[in-house]
């Protein structure tokens, strides 16, 4: 369990692990922690969580990717554990197909938590979506 911030998200700690690299700028070890946060997610059973690995993917996919994070190995995934890979329950977090681009994959985590009840994880979708409209 790890927070990051003032205001607590309880998750697993390789999470808390990727979005501190990412901020130190360590794009490699973010997107091998985010790995295992989205290995831990689906054998935990955790959409929360999965929509979290989601939503970070789409952050450190690099410019001009179509934001494929499908369970290919690609930026943030384990395989397996991507998109199209339900694991227990629909744990992925939703239904998707890996192959939308960012702003689609935005578009889809902020409906699926919008769904479930994760403001937060909506409102930080939809935030990101904004700035990439404004950006180009």
């Amino acid at each position: 369990m790890a927070t990051v911030g003032q205001v607590g998200v309880v998750s697993v700690v390789p999470l808390a692990l990727a979005r501190l690299a990412l901020l130190a700028g360590d794009v490699d070890a973010a997107r091998a922690h985010l790995a295992r946060a989205r290995t831990l997610a689906v054998e935990g059973g955790s959409p929360g969580t999965l929509l979290r690995c989601r939503l970070l993917a789409v952050q450190l996919a690099p410019a001009g990717d179509t934001g494929d994070t499908g369970g290919s190995g690609g930026p943030g995934t384990a395989p397996g554990s991507g998109p199209g890979t339900s694991g227990p329950a629909g744990a992925d977090g939703g239904a998707h197909d890996g192959a939308a681009g960012p702003r689609d994959e935005l578009a889809a985590v902020a409906a699926e938590a919008r769904r479930r009840g994760l403001r937060g994880v909506a409102r930080e979708a939809d935030a990101l979506q904004a700035g990439r409209r404004r950006a180009g």
